[in-house]
């Protein structure tokens, strides 16, 4: 599913709605578009479920998918000296900013395999998904639609200033 339809795409493009020839290739370019925002900004425009593998842990862990659907995390321990992973339930989750975060009660068990948050996260129903994140997703697709294999970037300073109040810095 994605945050527009292609009937919904087909008209802002200014495609005939009859038209299908065309249908195929517009799917690809949409879910592509959806995928390219998505991974800009770190909400997830259609709820699904998510993993996010973390090998090192300092305090506190920033989950990187937005909306976090509340009570949906669960953390495993992947420990390459068991047969089988074990689940981590000693966490308090909290917003700070619009982030969540993910703070240990107890010390963070010691694993050289790393962990995997698994959560829920996105909008649950289309009509929540702020209009400037389905716009960029139209914008998106129009700007694929027109180059089909331009690079000229043209066009796209305006994509990202509009994206850019919902873009988290990524610290290295």
């Amino acid at each position: 599913m994605t945050a527009l339809s292609l009937t919904e795409l087909k008209d802002f493009l200014r495609y005939e709605p009859a038209d299908t020839s065309q249908d195929t290739a517009l799917g690809m370019i949409l879910s592509g578009a959806q995928r390219w925002v998505e991974n800009y900004t770190g909400y997830i425009l259609v709820q699904r479920a998510v993993v996010q593998s973390v090998s090192r842990l300092g305090n506190y862990v920033d989950l990187r998918w937005r909306p976090y659907e509340v009570d949906s995390l669960t953390i495993t321990v992947l420990d390459d000296t068991y047969a089988e992973d074990d689940s981590f339930a000693a966490f308090a989750v909290y917003e700070v900013d619009g982030i969540w975060r993910v703070k240990p009660t107890v010390d963070w068990p010691t694993t050289k395999g790393g962990f995997t948050f698994s959560y829920t996260a996105g909008y649950a129903d289309v009509y929540d998904i702020p209009e400037d994140l389905v716009l960029a997703v139209a914008l998106h697709a129009g700007m694929t639609d027109l180059q089909r294999g331009d690079d000229s970037s043209q066009g796209w300073t305006s994509l990202y200033n509009l994206l850019e109040q919902y873009r988290t810095p990524v610290l290295a």
